[in-house]
């Protein structure tokens, strides 16, 4: 398949190859018969300014002698006067020829000898022949048969220079006619297969367009100028009305109505993040909502990748899907969740009732009639009374849990550094034997509610001092640091204690799973689910690193307004 595929191109490009070659050969001869042509029309030039200045030469002669004629009758020196201005212009002309003839040593001493003539003749000396054939000549059919030679000489290199002119001629209407007869031969398979690829990529786009139209998704691109102020869409499916109440042409038409036509409570947000992501050229993510014209409420999810373009705009490439199924399934999701909260929280606050009664007889019980009782039944007692105690924790995480979820949340800048401290503290007091190096970054601060940030903090700082228990140098860090991924910072507590496998990290956050046994540590199992519960309800996140016996890293992030506190 992939031979099939290549050859066609590949014998298209050999065409064109070829072809061009043969047009830049062609191109080379034809400037150079161009050249020889315009060098052969030059010398005909040459030679008709040649047979002019002989031409003036024979006049200006024949004048000198008319004169010289009219002297010798009349006397008069006037004529005298005229034979010597016109041997003048007559030398002066055989100096002309002189320079023209140069590249031919026959002309140039017939050239010689004209002057030679001339010149005795004005001096009024004799005159000798200029050949034996002149012998008894007189001066005037000597110039003549001298002019005449030079001129026969030159009407012969005029015939020959224009033959060779003309045989180039030829020659070049020669070589065009095969040249042009070879870039045919060769033009016509490669437009052949240039047909063929056109018919192959028609095709193909056919196809890929039929891929695009029938996605669940409508794929689209967009162009913008000036921070949005201009927009124009460069592609969109056909598909469009299929998550959005419009059509493609009118998206092709004016991009902005993408914008007009969502909800008006979700409107402004969508925009102020479009302006960000063109600002950072980060990807756009966003949910919103919209309503067709049937007046029907969807939910519609928007994502893009931007790059800047050589021309300054950016190119948004995206896609648009419809959520509705999977936001109505959250939204049910959330009320059974808030029922299910609402119902641990009652049935937690009504076990506490009871389990207090159980609590208060079991401990008259063991006050009144302890001694009476034998060693079993003292143990079957105290198994109570535990039980009673850890039912009660159990029941406390419960209904912290429940409470965190229910609870409003209220974002203030929190004092994350001072808080880190006063935790620390208390749980120093608690255990005033314990000496552990505690290492808070100072400045730290994020926006959040206070109460729910303390809870969380607590969470993690108890857990770390709970696991370094065993260590000689026991070592609790709190700060902020930037992930990898950009410019999300995440705000961490790690210890030296015991740590974990990463392998169990999945249960980690669940509630009531624990991956220490309870005779070495105890504790309910809710702890980390509880700051797992108030990251979310921020819009952040938390999740760990640790390796056994190295320790253990929490971290965890507050959402979008905790990005902005440095």
């Amino acid at each position: 398949m992939g031979v099939e595929r290549t050859w066609p191109r590949a014998a298209m490009h050999l065409s064109f190859a070829a072809a061009a070659g043969l047009l830049l050969v062609l191109w080379a001869s034809l400037y150079d018969v161009a050249v020889k042509g315009q060098a052969a029309s030059e010398s005909v030039g040459h030679t008709q300014e040649v047979l002019n200045e002989i031409a003036r030469a024979r006049l200006h002669f024949a004048l000198a002698d008319s004169a010289q004629r009219s002297w010798e009758l009349t006397g008069i020196r006037k004529h005298l006067q005229e034979r010597d201005a016109e041997v003048a212009r007559f030398l002066s002309v055989l100096e002309h020829l002189k320079a023209r003839t140069a590249e031919n040593p026959g002309q140039q001493a017939r050239v010689d000898r004209l002057r030679g003539l001339a010149g005795d003749w004005a001096r009024g000396g004799p005159v000798p022949a200029v050949e034996a054939s002149m012998v008894g000549a007189t001066v005037d059919e000597q110039v003549q048969h001298m002019t005449e030679a030079l001129r026969g000489e030159e009407l012969g290199l005029l015939a020959q220079r224009q033959g060779s002119a003309l045989e180039r001629q030829q020659q070049a209407l020669r070589f065009l006619g095969v040249a042009i007869l070879l870039s045919l031969l060769i033009l016509v398979p490669a437009y052949a297969v240039a047909v063929y690829q056109a018919g192959v990529r028609r095709a193909a786009e056919r196809r890929l367009s039929d891929l695009v139209d029938n996605l669940p998704i409508v794929v689209w691109q967009m162009k913008s100028w000036d921070e949005g102020r201009r927009r124009r869409c460069v592609y969109v499916g056909e598909n469009t009305r299929r998550v959005r109440d419009f059509s493609a042409e009118a998206m092709r038409r004016d991009p902005r109505i993408v914008f007009r036509t969502m909800a008006a409570e979700d409107r402004r947000r969508v925009q102020e993040a479009a302006l960000e992501a063109e600002r950072t050229l980060q990807p756009f993510d966003q949910r919103y909502r919209v309503t067709g014209a049937d007046g029907v409420q969807r939910w519609v999810h928007s994502s893009a990748i931007l790059r800047r373009e050589a021309d300054g705009s950016i190119l948004w490439t995206g896609y648009w899907a419809d959520i509705t199924p999977q936001k109505e399934l959250e939204q049910a999701l959330e009320r059974a969740n808030r029922e299910l909260e609402a119902f641990s929280y009652s049935v937690s606050h009504d076990l506490r009732a009871p389990l207090s009664t159980i609590d208060g007889f079991s401990h008259e019980l063991w006050a009144r009639a302890h001694a009476q009782l034998d060693d079993r039944s003292r143990h079957f007692l105290t198994r109570i009374r535990a039980g009673v105690r850890q039912m009660s924790v159990l029941i406390d995480g419960l209904l912290a849990l429940a409470t965190v979820s229910r609870a409003e949340i209220w974002h203030e800048l929190v004092d994350v550094s001072a808080l880190a401290r006063q935790i620390a503290a208390e749980l120093q007091e608690s255990t005033p034997g314990r000496r552990v190096e505690l290492v808070v970054q100072p400045g730290l601060q994020a926006m959040g509610d206070p109460r729910l940030v303390r809870q969380l903090l607590a969470n993690l700082i108890g857990n770390a001092w709970k696991f370094t228990a065993r260590q000689e140098h026991a070592r609790i860090e709190v700060g902020r640091q930037p992930l990898e991924a950009g410019s999300e910072r995440a705000f961490y507590v790690s210890d030296n204690g015991v740590g974990f496998d990463m392998a169990h990290a999945r249960h980690l956050f669940s509630p009531f799973q624990r991956l220490h046994p309870a005779a070495d540590f105890q504790g309910s199992g809710i702890g980390l689910a509880t700051v797992q519960r108030i990251a979310l309800r921020h819009g952040g996140r938390v999740w760990a690193q640790a390796r056994p016996g190295e320790g253990a890293t929490f971290f965890f992030t507050l959402g979008p307004s905790a990005k902005r506190i440095n």
